[in-house]
């Protein structure tokens, strides 16, 4: 089986939340955006404690379905269906307005366009995501 990590899933295991034993077993996926979420951590020793989290859980980069202007560093997207994105960003942004909301939408549209299973902490980018695709194509693992 093929995942996607949501960003909050290396926090949760840097902190001792959960190990990479608690993961289901597969192959395991991020996008630029969850790389770049981790690379503007301000502190040092945990921004690299957590890139290290990559590593443990063998995490492969794709490029994300999604392509938005300023968001995606040069090769980095691709051009996919507008309309899950959209989908899932009006629904974040019904639950709770954030300010990384596009970014979940993204990450969430990519799973989708890719048949890969989110993981995610998220509580509302789960249920939005239970609604679209399933409850058997996301993950919500509590912190």
């Amino acid at each position: 089986m093929n995942y996607m990590i949501d960003t909050c899933i290396f926090n949760f295991l840097l902190d001792g939340n959960y190990t990479i034993n608690d993961l289901p077993t597969g192959k395991y996926y991020i996008t630029h955006i969850q790389r770049d979420e981790l690379d503007v951590t301000a502190d040092k020793i945990r921004r690299n404690d957590l890139k290290n989290q990559l590593n443990v859980t063998n995490s492969t980069k794709v490029v994300t379905s999604v392509a938005l202007c300023g968001l995606a560093p040069s090769g980095e997207s691709s051009c996919g269906d507008a309309k899950i994105f959209n989908s899932i960003l009006v629904e974040l942004d019904k639950r709770k307005k954030k300010r990384n909301n596009y970014k979940d939408a993204v990450i969430g549209a990519t799973a989708i366009e890719n048949n890969f299973m989110l993981i995610t902490g998220d509580s509302d980018f789960a249920e939005v995501m239970k609604d679209l695709c399933g409850q058997n194509n996301v993950i919500y693992l509590k912190k």
